[in-house]
C-alpha cells in the first residue's frame, strides 16, 4: 500500500512539474513576442530620430547629438556600479524574498542619489578641463558638458527602475521605458521644436519629459517594494555586500561594451562630420542585436529562475541557433541592399556614402558580435566570475591598438571600421568559448545546411542588386529570400527548429 501511495505521489509531482514547465514556455513565448514587436518599433523610432536630426541640424550638429547619445549611456553604465545587473540577478534568485529584495533597492537607490550629488560636484569643481577633453574645440563645451552629466543621471534612474518590470515579466511596461528612454523623447522634442530645434533645446525637453516619467515610476517602485520601511542596518550591510561585489564588475562590463563603441569616436574627436556617420554605421550594425536583445534578457531571467545546468544549455543552444539563422541572413540582405534603403533614410550625399563605406566593413563582424550580445546576458546569469569582462577588455585594446597601426597605411574611417571589426569578431570567439562545454554539435543546427543556403541567398540577392539596384528589387528579394528561407527551415528540420517550434506551440 506504501509503495502504491508512494508511486502516486511521485506521478502527481511529475505532472505538476511538466504543468509548470509548459506554463513557462507558454509566458516565454508571448513574452517574446512582445518584445520583438516593441523591439521594431526601437528600431523605427531609432532611425525616424536620426532622419529628423539629420534633416533639422547641421552636419557637425549631428555629429555631436550622435556623440552625446553615445557618451551618456556609456559612462552611466559605470556610474550606477552595477547595480541594474545585480538586480535583474539578484531579484530573478530571490524573487520570492521580499525582504532581500527590499533591501536590493534600498542599495540601488542610495548609489543613484550618491552619484547624482558626484555628478553636481564633478561639473562644478571640473567643467573646464572635462569639457575641454571630451568636446575639444567647441564652443559649446561646457554646455554640451552640463546636459551629458543631466542625461547620465536619468539613464541612472532607468537602470533602478526597469529590472523591477523586467523581473516581474511586465513587458509592455518595461519595453515602453525603453523605447522613450532610447529615442521616442527625443523625437517627440524634435517634432514639438519643428524648426526652432537645436541640439540643445531637444536635449532639454527630452530629458525634463523622461525625468517626470522616470521619477513617477521610482515612486511606484518605491511603494511597492515598501522603501519606506529600513530593515536593519547589519542586515543591509550583510546583503548588500554580495550586491555590490556582483554588481561592480559588471559595471566594468557594461561600461566596457558600450565603450568599445563609443572610443572610436573619442579618438577622432574633432572630426564631427566622420563621427556622425561612425556613428549612424554602429547603429546599423547594431539593427538586428536590437531584435534579439529581448530574446537574451528573457532568457537570462529564465536561467534565473531555473538555475540548473539543463535549463542554461537548453536556453543557450536555443539562442544560439536563433541568433544564427537570423542574423545571417539578415546580415545579408542589408549588406547587399544598404546603398539603395540609405537614400530614403538619409538626405546628404556625403553622408550616405560614408556610412556606406563604414557599414559594409562592420557587417563582416555583426556575426560574432550579434552572438556575443545575445549570450551575454546568460553568461552573466549563470557565471560568478565576469567573464564578459575579459571578452571586452581585449576588444577595447585590439581596437585602439588595431587603429593606430592601420592609421599608417588607411585613412581615419578605413582605421576605424576595420579595426571594430576585429573586436567583434574577438567578442563572438570568447562568448562561445566561455560556453563550449554547454553547446550542442553542429549537427543539431544544421549548420553546413545553414551555411549553403545562406551563400546561395547571398548571390541571388547579389544579381538582383546588379540588374535591379532599387526598392523594387529589394522588395522582390527580400520576398524571395524569405520565401526561400521558410521553405529552408521547413524542409530541412533540423533539432534545433523542431525544438523551437516545440517552445512556441506549448500550452
Amino acid at each position: 500500500m506504501n509503495c502504491l501511495i508512494r508511486i502516486l505521489y511521485l506521478d502527481f509531482v511529475r505532472l505538476f512539474e511538466e504543468v509548470q514547465r509548459k506554463q513557462i514556455m507558454n509566458k516565454l513565448s508571448k513574452d517574446v513576442v512582445i518584445s520583438i514587436v516593441f523591439s521594431f518599433l526601437n528600431i523605427l523610432f531609432n532611425f525616424w530620430l536620426i532622419k529628423e536630426a539629420e534633416y533639422t541640424l547641421s552636419v557637425a550638429h549631428l555629429g555631436v547629438l550622435m556623440y552625446i547619445r553615445r557618451i551618456a549611456p556609456t559612462f552611466s553604465n559605470i556610474f550606477q556600479l552595477g547595480t541594474s545587473q545585480a538586480l535583474v540577478r539578484f531579484t530573478s534568485i530571490e524573487k520570492d524574498d521580499r525582504k532581500k529584495i527590499k533591501i536590493y533597492y534600498i542599495v540601488s537607490t542610495f548609489v543613484w542619489i550618491s552619484v547624482s550629488i558626484l555628478l553636481a560636484v564633478l561639473f562644478l569643481a571640473f567643467h573646464d578641463f572635462l569639457s575641454s577633453s571630451f568636446f575639444p574645440e567647441s564652443e559649446n563645451g561646457v554646455a554640451y558638458l552640463k546636459i551629458t552629466f543631466v542625461y547620465i543621471s536619468i539613464l541612472h534612474l532607468s537602470h533602478f527602475v526597469l529590472p523591477y518590470f523586467l523581473n516581474l515579466r511586465k513587458l509592455f511596461v518595461y519595453n515602453m521605458v525603453v523605447l522613450l528612454v532610447a529615442s521616442l523623447s527625443m523625437l517627440i522634442s524634435f517634432k514639438f521644436l519643428g524648426a526652432e530645434a537645436e541640439v540643445l533645446t531637444v536635449l532639454e525637453y527630452s530629458f525634463l519629459m523622461l525625468f517626470i516619467i522616470l521619477i513617477l515610476a521610482f515612486f511606484y517602485v518605491f511603494v511597492k517594494t515598501e522603501l519606506y520601511t529600513l530593515p536593519s542596518f547589519s542586515s543591509i550591510k550583510r546583503e548588500g555586500k554580495d550586491f555590490i561585489k556582483y554588481g561592480l564588475p559588471r559595471a566594468v562590463i557594461t561600461f566596457s561594451d558600450m565603450f568599445l563603441l563609443t572610443v572610436g569616436a573619442m579618438l577622432i574627436q574633432g572630426e564631427e562630420e566622420i563621427v556622425g556617420a561612425f556613428l549612424i554605421g554602429i547603429v546599423l550594425s547594431r539593427t538586428i542585436l536590437i531584435v534579439l536583445q529581448p530574446v537574451s534578457l528573457l532568457s537570462a531571467v529564465i536561467s534565473g529562475h531555473s538555475n540548473t545546468d539543463e535549463k542554461h544549455q537548453q536556453v543557450l543552444n536555443l539562442v544560439v541557433g536563433g541568433t544564427m539563422y537570423i542574423t545571417i541572413i539578415a546580415t545579408i540582405l542589408l549588406y547587399t541592399w544598404i546603398d539603395v534603403l540609405l537614400p530614403f533614410w538619409l538626405e546628404n550625399e556625403e553622408t550616405i556614402t560614408t556610412v556606406t563605406y563604414i557599414f559594409k566593413i562592420l557587417a563582416f563582424g555583426i556575426i560574432p558580435y550579434t552572438i556575443f550580445q545575445a549570450l551575454k546576458g546568460i553568461i552573466d546569469i549563470k557565471y560568478f566570475k565576469p567573464l564578459n569582462l575579459y571578452s571586452l577588455l581585449i576588444a577595447i585594446a585590439s581596437h585602439v591598438f588595431l587603429f593606430y597601426v592601420l592609421n599608417f597605411w588607411f585613412d581615419t574611417t578605413q582605421s576605424l571600421s576595420i579595426s571594430l571589426t576585429i573586436s567583434f569578431v574577438f567578442l563572438g570567439f570568447f562568448a562561445l568559448y566561455w560556453n563550449r562545454k554547454y553547446l550542442y554539435s553542429h549537427r543539431y543546427f544544421n549548420l553546413l545546411y545553414l551555411f549553403v543556403f545562406n551563400i546561395a541567398v547571398f548571390v541571388m540577392n547579389f544579381k538582383v542588386h546588379l540588374h535591379y539596384p532599387t526598392f523594387i528589387g529589394f522588395l522582390v528579394s527580400i520576398t524571395l529570400s524569405g520565401v526561400l528561407f521558410l521553405i529552408f527551415c521547413l524542409t530541412v528540420k533540423s533539432a534545433f527548429l523542431k525544438e523551437t517550434i516545440q517552445v512556441f506551440k506549448r500550452r
